[in-house]
């Protein structure tokens, strides 16, 4: 993040998942990391590190539908 120049100056715990505050080209930027999608993230790479089978999950556009 340091060569791209990104800097997080705040974070909060929210119920609905993880809020940062960021700075990134001059410009103050908000991300809602939320909780749903963040342990399915973590679950896929957590399978894939293990080489477990991760064929049977759907991606977050298949999911809900995403065109």
């Amino acid at each position: 993040m340091r060569k791209r120049g990104i800097k997080v100056y705040e974070q909060n715990r929210l119920n609905t998942g993880i809020e940062a505050k960021f700075i990134c080209r001059g410009y103050h930027e908000r991300m809602l990391l939320l909780n749903d999608i963040v342990a399915a993230q973590a679950a896929i790479h957590m399978h894939r590190y293990l080489g477990l089978d991760i064929s049977s999950f759907k991606s977050y556009e298949e999911q809900y539908q995403i065109k």
